[in-house]
């Protein structure tokens, strides 16, 4: 639970007085009191960006030059940890644009262009969407199937 000690009502649960803290981090999502989620989505961007630097330096090393084969690994390496908890802060666009300005800069990365291509361009080049858009094929796992 969040909040002052000193403004606060104790909350009892089950008998027992519940603790309060400053941030609470739940399956590495961090809730903080005064924070609002911004914060912990910059965290989950930071991870991202090391794991694309990781991703960019194991690349270099193998000689993996293929735009193609690097979008397949950024989508398996690198957005889960960016879509990671999408669905608590994936409702404000606001909060999404970090990873979708780390997402486009690795896309322009690749293609070797400059940073003020158009946005639109690069996505169509690739064959990507936007990742506000990406997560919604992850939520079509069966066919629709009509009752008899």
């Amino acid at each position: 639970m969040f909040g002052s000690k000193a403004t606060c009502q104790a909350f009892i649960f089950n008998g027992n007085e519940v603790e309060r803290v400053e941030s609470y981090k739940y399956l590495a999502f961090e809730f903080h009191a005064t924070k609002n989620l911004a914060h912990s989505i910059s965290q989950l961007v930071s991870a991202a960006k090391k794991a694309m630097h990781a991703m960019n330096r194991r690349g270099a090393i193998l000689p993996i030059s293929d735009p193609e084969q690097r979008c397949k690994l950024f989508d398996s390496l690198v957005l889960p940890i960016l879509s990671y908890a999408s669905e608590v802060w994936g409702v404000d666009e606001k909060l999404g644009e970090a990873a979708e300005l780390l997402h486009r800069q690795f896309l322009k990365h690749i293609l070797g262009v400059r940073d003020s291509t158009a946005n639109i361009i690069v996505l169509a080049e690739l064959g990507h969407n936007r990742l506000a858009i990406a997560p919604c094929t992850f939520l079509i796992c069966l066919p629709i199937q009509k009752r008899a």
